[in-house]
């Protein structure tokens, strides 16, 4: 069961075939609009950052934003992925209460990577809240999440790899919004992504199957 200890849910086919299939079309498709952004998961000035983990590396990649609730901003293809997170009520035991971002993120891939380096540990919130990153396509750049949390603090400490999930179409991921997570990027494919943030409402009762780690 997910919940505040255990807060990381791996959700094999979050969504029925079919629907995963139109998701992956329409993004991969000459109409979805995709904007550059310049080192996707931050790119500090400060030189600690890099002289604590040489692991760490900084790449550009293409972004969609579905929705920011900061910005009052809603995209025209929204309704495209929103109800993902209704699927998602029907494998924990929480109701998606409060919608704070959904963008899209598309890592091209790179035939040199070092498998060896991934992109800054980060979170996308600051403030308490839950992360769900849907898979769009199968990769070879897997996601790293971190056994330390945010806590407030701007050290640039190495942090230390819990585990690391190869992205495979279908799956979601749901975990704890203050956990440090990254990712690598793909040698042989390119790496499309949804990631969401909200918070979740733990009275619902539902199943909850998926591996819990």
């Amino acid at each position: 069961m997910i919940n505040e200890n255990h807060d990381i849910l791996i959700i094999p086919d979050l969504l029925p075939k079919s629907y995963q299939d139109e998701i992956e079309r329409e993004m991969t498709s000459l109409q979805f609009p995709w904007f550059y952004k310049h080192s996707v998961s931050g790119h500090p000035s400060a030189p600690e950052v890099f002289e604590n983990d040489p692991n760490i590396k900084a790449r550009d990649a293409l972004v969609h934003l579905f929705y920011a609730e900061d910005i009052n901003h809603a995209s025209s293809h929204l309704n495209l992925v929103k109800p993902i997170t209704y699927f998602l009520e029907q494998h924990i035991d929480a109701t998606v209460e409060h919608l704070l971002r959904m963008r899209a993120v598309l890592t091209y891939r790179d035939p040199s990577w070092n498998q060896q380096h991934y992109l800054t540990p980060h979170v996308d919130q600051q403030a308490p809240h839950w992360t769900m990153i849907y898979y769009v396509n199968d990769c070879d750049g897997p996601t790293h999440f971190y056994e330390d949390m945010y806590d407030n603090d701007t050290n640039y400490d190495k942090r230390t790899i819990l585990s690391s999930h190869t992205p495979k179409k279908g799956t979601g991921v749901l975990f704890n919004g203050l956990r440090y997570h990254g990712n690598s990027v793909g040698n042989e494919k390119n790496r499309v992504v949804i990631n969401m943030n909200f918070h979740l409402n733990f009275n619902y009762n539902a199943a909850t199957p998926g591996e819990v780690i």
